[in-house]
């Protein structure tokens, strides 16, 4: 699925217009798709394991965000920390 998607960019938008040519620019991660879009900003695609249960729990009267979730939102702000230093 990885280099199928690595070659069907346009899934993610039209604005993007190559992968970057690095993947691990990161002592720590590699990263899964990274896109430049035409405005020259950087975007990153993080895959994950599909029909994953308990996306979205709901503990009380609200819905929120389940653990794997949470798990990959993290590794996202982690990765934007890391690009930062």
């Amino acid at each position: 699925m990885h280099a199928e998607l690595k070659q069907q960019t346009w899934i993610f938008g039209g604005g993007y217009v190559r992968e970057h040519d690095r993947r691990q620019l990161t002592l720590h991660d590699e990263l899964d798709i990274p896109l430049i879009r035409g405005d020259g900003s950087f975007h990153v695609v993080e895959l994950k394991k599909a029909n994953q249960p308990h996306l979205v729990i709901r503990p009380r009267s609200h819905c929120t965000v389940g653990s794997v979730v949470h798990e990959a939102m993290t590794q996202a702000a982690n990765c934007a920390s890391d690009l930062q230093r």
